[in-house]
């Protein structure tokens, strides 16, 4: 009997510029899937412990030792991108030029208020289920000198799947079963077809997390699209 649990992922794609409506999409959607998935975490421990109170005569000590839900807190953790660029008419500045929150450190701070901030748990309980929230700096002045856009999106997804997976080697204390990556239709601009991004952004991912080693290795990567509600986006692989 498996009685561990795996931890969930949601990263959401926020850095580049976006129109205030979809801005307000992705970051709704975000708090919505971040909610389903603290709720499926929560049923699938409920679910572990009644099995294992019902086959206690019947399971090995290391099988106890494992069931995961009474010492260590599942983890639903969100990730969103962010720019660091603080702009002033003609200028951009890095975020420790200047004094003011960067348009990451909004997303971030938009996206706690719309979840709610009771949702994060600073000191959880053993066992109980809890949600964290992080930001991404990425500095898209990085990939410019690359001539397609093509190849400046393959190279800036690399570049953030790369240091998720970093950060999860580093502090993640169980692995990750499943990932939802939430992309804004307009990440790439009009010039690219929203299928052969989501593709493109799919096969990326599955390179640089599903085949490697660590917390995301054999992960199952969903990308979902997001788009200003009532106009025709529903792509997802």
């Amino acid at each position: 009997m498996n009685m561990t649990l795996k931890n969930r992922l949601i990263l959401s794609l926020a850095h580049r510029p976006l129109t205030g409506e979809l801005l307000d999409a992705l970051v709704d959607e975000t708090s919505v899937k971040s909610k389903n998935l603290l709720s499926e975490l929560e049923n699938e421990q409920k679910e572990q412990q009644s099995a294992l109170e019902d086959q206690s005569c019947h399971i090995t000590y290391e099988e106890q030792q494992n069931a995961d839900w009474r010492y260590k807190n599942p983890t639903v953790y969100v990730l969103l991108t962010g720019s660091p660029y603080v702009t002033q008419p003609g200028l951009s500045f890095d975020d420790w030029e200047i004094a003011r929150w960067t348009p990451g450190e909004q997303v971030l701070s938009k996206f706690t208020s719309t979840v709610g901030l009771h949702t994060f748990r600073r000191l959880p309980k053993k066992g109980e289920v809890r949600l964290l929230g992080k930001l991404i700096d990425v500095k898209t002045k990085n990939f410019t000198r690359y001539k397609t856009l093509e190849t400046r999106l393959i190279k800036e997804l690399t570049w953030i799947a790369d240091t998720v997976a970093q950060y999860f080697n580093l502090y993640a204390a169980a692995p990750v079963s499943e990932a939802t990556i939430m992309y804004p239709v307009e990440y790439a601009g009009a010039d690219m077809d929203v299928q052969e991004v989501v593709s493109i952004i799919h096969g990326i991912f599955e390179k640089q997390w599903t085949e490697k080693n660590g917390p995301l290795s054999g992960i199952k990567i969903h990308v979902q699209t997001v788009a200003i509600p009532d106009s025709d986006s529903d792509l997802d692989l």
